[in-house]
């Protein structure tokens, strides 16, 4: 009797790691053409649409009127108990257009572009950032400690994947888990020690 629920609860396991994937694949490939807009100013009427246009012009970016399907402002529960304002989330037609605007976001600083470069009173900077799944958005934020950590200068994502490089000359490394995170930084110490 107990063999055949463990047995049981075995191929219940299975079966929820594959649901569990399924769902984290569809929320990705579903974020492909979306990127999160973060520290512009709010307003009543605002025009997102306009402002997000306007910031690709100014990140001298090619953005044509169809390649936005939609923007807006995420409304959560966090953003309601902060003093920033709320994220505008951008949703384009084409993992192209999405991708020109994401790769622009290294212009921010050689071009001095911040919130005031925009239209605004106050002179913030911008972050543009990639919509990711909360699986994603863990294994981001652990690489995110391990490098003030281990001394790596560089992380960041690309359509979801988490990558890291220790100096400007390195090679990126693909980090796909916690465990390849965790060996990543073992590694680096022990070449460091």
């Amino acid at each position: 009797m107990v063999a055949k629920l463990e047995e049981a609860n075995t191929a219940k396991s299975a079966q929820d790691r594959d649901v569990t994937q399924t769902v984290n694949r569809i929320e990705h490939e579903k974020n492909l053409k979306t990127l999160l807009v973060a520290n512009i100013p709010s307003s009543q009427h605002e025009d997102t649409t306009k402002i997000i246009t306007s910031l690709a012009a100014k990140l001298e970016t090619s953005m044509l009127p169809g390649d936005i399907d939609s923007a807006f402002r995420i409304k959560s529960d966090a953003a309601a108990h902060s003093s920033k304002p709320a994220l505008i989330m951008v949703k384009f037609t084409n993992t192209a257009s999405r991708d020109r605007f994401y790769n622009a976001r290294k212009n921010f600083n050689k071009l001095s572009i911040t919130t005031q470069s925009i239209g605004f009173r106050r002179k913030e900077k911008i972050f543009i950032n990639e919509a990711l799944t909360r699986s994603q958005r863990a294994l981001f934020f652990k690489a995110r400690q391990m490098k003030v950590k281990s001394g790596w200068r560089y992380v960041w994502t690309f359509h979801g994947q988490v990558y890291m490089r220790k100096s400007a000359d390195d090679d990126p490394v693909k980090i796909t888990s916690e465990e390849t995170l965790s060996k990543l930084m073992a590694t680096t110490s022990n070449h460091d020690g």
